[in-house]
């Protein structure tokens, strides 16, 4: 019995035959622009970027992309910004763990913060 093709991965679905081993293909540049969601306009100036340009693969006039390459060179505009802020804040929150006991249990104003934040009934 054959297999439906709603059944099966689409990527593993190539022209009416069924593919086990998982594929590298190369994308135009509208199809890169759907798997990446970055638009075509964009993908077409890294293409020329001088610093960081999308390797690509030029046949006449038609630009080519293999995924595999796309998603190394995509990881080279990660943003770790943000790991590093964490690890700062977190850092932070430890040395000021120490102060917040002192400063809660012998703190005027922190008693007095206490005092409204419990219900009156």
């Amino acid at each position: 019995m054959k297999p439906r093709v709603k059944e099966l991965d689409p990527r593993q679905y190539v022209e009416g035959v069924y593919v086990s081993i998982p594929l590298d293909p190369y994308l135009s540049l509208k199809a890169l622009a759907a798997y990446s969601n970055l638009s075509v306009r964009t993908l077409r100036a890294y293409l020329q970027d001088p610093l960081h340009p999308l390797p690509c693969y030029r046949v006449g006039r038609k630009v080519l992309v293999r995924q595999s390459e796309f998603d190394r060179w995509i990881q080279g505009f990660r943003d770790v910004a943000f790991d590093r802020i964490t690890a700062i804040v977190d850092k932070v929150v430890q040395s000021l763990k120490p102060q917040a006991k002192d400063v809660s249990q012998g703190s005027p104003s922190a008693d007095r913060w206490a005092t409204k934040r419990q219900p009156h009934w």
